[in-house]
């Protein structure tokens, strides 16, 4: 409808009777909101997802919305086939929305906490993080902890200890198989040691044989 005829149609309104005023307050007050200011609109929103809606569910019934690429909310999935838990992405994750606890091999994620900078996406060297802008109305979802990606820890092959992820581990006995520092299966065996064990070989494999010192 034209806007000028709605203009009409509300003055024509006025000369039958004066408009009411609404007092009734549409959602429940919230009170004072703290912290920052990305705390007080989470603040803010969740309040607003609790209140019963008059014309459609409330928001907790949504699963998420989705918001344009330039929004500071959202999520990350990985591909877990491609991941090797070489943690590039936690080192430059400006929130520390990417965490690993250091006990084992894996990779957490808060959702509430990650901005969408980008910065993870394009330190991974593999490809495997893709960033998701959405709002997601599940408060509880969005503040827990989830694991994006984990795996077994690589033990090492001399005195067990677990060391590092083993799709890591082999990883790089792929690709510096053939390598002139790593032309021989001790060289490559020694990747699959953890930083002791290794620097023990190192030095036994010399004193066996002192021209080993010429490769180092």
């Amino acid at each position: 409808m034209n806007k000028s005829i709605v203009d009409i149609l509300y003055l024509e309104s006025l000369r039958e009777s004066k408009p009411t005023l609404f007092t009734d307050n549409l959602i429940a007050p919230i009170g004072e909101l703290e912290g920052s200011k990305r705390e007080r609109l989470f603040q803010a929103l969740d309040a607003l997802a609790e209140q019963p809606s008059r014309v459609s569910p409330t928001l907790t019934q949504l699963p998420s919305t989705q918001l344009p690429n330039s929004a500071p909310y959202g999520s990350v999935s990985c591909e877990s086939k491609d991941c090797t838990l070489c943690m590039g992405c936690v080192a430059v994750c400006p929130t520390r929305a990417l965490h690993h606890d250091g006990d084992s091999p894996s990779l957490n994620f808060i959702e509430q906490d990650c901005i969408q900078c980008g910065m993870c996406e394009k330190a991974c060297p593999e490809n495997a993080l893709t960033l998701n802008p959405r709002f997601n109305w599940d408060k509880e979802a969005r503040q827990s902890v989830q694991t994006l990606h984990q795996e077994k820890a690589a033990e090492c092959i001399r005195c067990h200890k677990p060391f590092a992820p083993q799709s890591m581990i082999t990883m790089l006995q792929d690709k510096l198989r053939g390598h002139s520092q790593f032309s021989n299966e001790q060289a490559i065996n020694r990747i699959a040691m953890c930083e002791d064990c290794r620097v023990i070989d190192v030095f036994e494999s010399m004193a066996e044989d002192p021209t080993e010192q010429l490769k180092y």
